[in-house]
């Protein structure tokens, strides 16, 4: 048996079907509306990510790259290891890729060097002993490390407009 309020409102439903329609519309239109604010963030958010992520990635093509070619390495390069124990001076020739020149200040090593430029990388070794250093190439800067030594060195007499 059914309660009185259920009959007075089926009645009601069956009397007057719009108005149960237009109930279950309202509750329909409030989840759709529900949806619709929730894409509308999310296209909001994917679409600030996608921002973010470009300018990022314009602000990091400002440095040279390795497609750019290889860095200069050319000239006089002085300087040592970060403890101090060791000060050195290389005199360096480049032609694209390949660099030769000459070690000075490091003892058995000293003498004449080869090496390779590979993008801001430059990979040398001497021809005399154990002196192999990858070092990375900043204008006129060079850092990497020597026997797990870090190891720095500045080039000498060149100015920006020589560039």
């Amino acid at each position: 048996m059914l309660a009185p309020g259920a009959a007075a409102e089926g009645r009601t439903a069956w009397k007057n079907p719009q108005s149960a329609l237009s109930r279950r519309d309202s509750v329909h239109d409030d989840s759709l509306e529900s949806r619709e604010d929730h894409m509308m963030t999310t296209l909001r958010l994917v679409l600030l990510g996608s921002l973010i992520t470009t300018l990022a990635g314009c602000a990091g093509s400002a440095r040279p790259s390795a497609s750019a070619g290889p860095a200069d390495v050319t000239g006089t390069w002085r300087g040592g290891t970060a403890t101090g124990t060791t000060d050195m001076t290389l005199q360096l020739q480049q032609t694209g890729t390949k660099v030769t020149g000459t070690l000075a200040g490091v003892g058995i090593p000293d003498g004449p060097i080869n090496g390779v430029v590979g993008g801001d990388t430059v990979q040398l070794s001497a021809e005399r002993a154990a002196f192999a250093p990858r070092l990375v190439v900043r204008g006129d800067l060079m850092n990497g490390d020597l026997d797990g030594v870090p190891l720095n060195l500045v080039r000498l007499g060149r100015t920006q407009s020589s560039r």
